[in-house]
């Protein structure tokens, strides 16, 4: 059984993971028809973002949307289980185009020696056909949604604040995620450098030999305090054109759901190549003393992923990671 394409920032050690939890067979139908029932929108980053093997879509965006949105629900305690009828059931936050809930629906799996729990059997509304009846003679109150917004700090920017930045975490740790032609610009002066830049972005034949370059290329900008500066410098000017963003729309900033560490926080767009467009999304995390930590950075392509976990995103910097 081939496992989804997960885009999304969190690790792979879930404490419960929908995988683990229930047998998913013919996977990419059901993504296909839950699409189909929910209200219309890009489940993939690009048209072309399909399948090798049968030239389907991916919806990698779903994919990574359900794994995650069971992942909160385990943590709120929201999934229900029914043992003695062997149903179970969430909310998966969706809905249909009368704005009604979709639920994933499951039976127990009794199959001798399986591994999951809980066998999938579609996802359906409220008393929608015999799964749908089953689901309300079963549950009630039904399932209920995942929460994610607990306080205003959740959604909105306080613009007084300048954040305080993780520089080591995000322009060494994930030096993998800046942007090339930030990389050349800031190093194009070091052949050492821009000799492991290229074997990264060009000559790297595996991820093994991809990650070595880059451990070079770390070990390099570490040891050498100008052209750390001169990232540390780019990465200030982005952030302050961000919160200039910020202050012009407070709709810039965005909520999404940190999953690795089962937090919200927000994201604010980094411009690091000065081409007017947002190339990366920096992590800010809002302190119990109203300080913002910049924790992280993403692609815009694992951002949407987070943030649409709470609610489809809807700002331009977000969307423009959808190709045409």
């Amino acid at each position: 059984m081939e496992s989804p394409v997960l885009p999304g920032s969190a690790d792979a050690s879930n404490p419960v993971d929908l995988w683990d939890w229930a047998y998913l067979y013919c996977w990419k139908d059901w993504l296909a028809k839950l699409a189909e029932a929910a209200l219309p929108e890009k489940w993939d980053f690009s048209p072309n973002d399909r399948d090798e093997k049968d030239d389907r879509p991916r919806y990698a965006i779903l994919a990574s949307y359900l794994k995650y949105t069971f992942w909160r629900l385990e943590h709120e305690e929201k999934v229900h289980e029914d043992l003695a009828s062997g149903f179970a059931a969430f909310n998966t936050g969706l809905v249909n185009r009368s704005y009604e809930p979709i639920f994933a629906c499951f039976e127990a799996n009794d199959r001798d020696g399986a591994r999951q729990k809980w066998v999938l059997l579609g996802f359906y509304g409220a008393g929608e056909g015999r799964v749908g009846d089953r689901l309300v003679r079963t549950f009630n109150p039904l399932p209920k949604r995942a929460r994610y917004l607990r306080r205003l700090e959740d959604v909105l920017y306080d613009v007084d604040q300048v954040p305080f930045l993780d520089y080591n975490h995000i322009l060494l740790d994930n030096v993998d995620r800046l942007p090339r032609k930030l990389l050349d610009r800031e190093l194009g002066d070091s052949p050492e450098c821009i000799a492991c830049v290229s074997a990264a972005f060009d000559g790297a034949t595996s991820d093994e030999k991809r990650e070595k370059a880059f451990d070079k290329l770390r070990g390099l900008i570490a040891s050498d305090r100008v052209h750390w500066l001169r990232l540390k410098n780019a990465l200030d000017t982005a952030v302050d054109l961000a919160l200039e963003r910020v202050k012009w729309s407070y709709r810039t900033a965005v909520p999404a759901y940190y999953p690795r560490v089962n937090s919200v926080n927000l994201l604010l767009p980094l411009d690091l190549t000065e081409d007017e467009e947002p190339d990366m999304a920096l992590v800010l995390e809002c302190t119990d003393s109203g300080s913002y930590i910049g924790q992280t950075i993403l692609t815009t392509q694992m951002a949407y992923c987070d943030a649409r976990l709470i609610c489809r995103p809807g700002v331009d910097w977000l969307e423009a990671t959808f190709g045409g």
